[in-house]
């Protein structure tokens, strides 16, 4: 084991304590979060399937969500296969493909 990772293994632990996790989830969302006041909607944003699925976990350990209210858009390139994105992203996030949002197509 790599000298970084013996000194930083215990960290996932820390998380365990609501208010360090709530740290944690700030963090996470100053960094990639926004919000539209007009919808009463929170937007997280991450390429990481890692943090995306650190910051949906968080969230649900720190606060009573109805996960029926999550959407999710989708944002891709017109050359990668949406389906496998979709399907990729929904395991990912534990979000039904039903609660996807139509897919952003950028072009290049």
């Amino acid at each position: 084991m790599r000298l970084v990772d013996k000194r930083n293994n215990h960290l996932p632990f820390v998380l365990k304590n609501k208010n360090t996790a709530k740290i944690a989830l700030a963090m996470l969302y100053l960094g990639e979060g926004s919000k539209n006041p007009k919808r009463g909607s929170l937007m997280f944003g991450n390429s990481d399937p890692l943090v995306m699925s650190l910051f949906l976990d968080l969230l649900k350990y720190c606060y009573e969500i109805d996960e029926s209210k999550f959407r999710c858009t989708l944002q891709c390139r017109a050359d990668q296969n949406i389906e496998e994105l979709e399907d990729f992203w929904s395991r990912v996030t534990r979000i039904p493909l039903s609660q996807l949002k139509p897919v952003l197509i950028q072009e290049p």
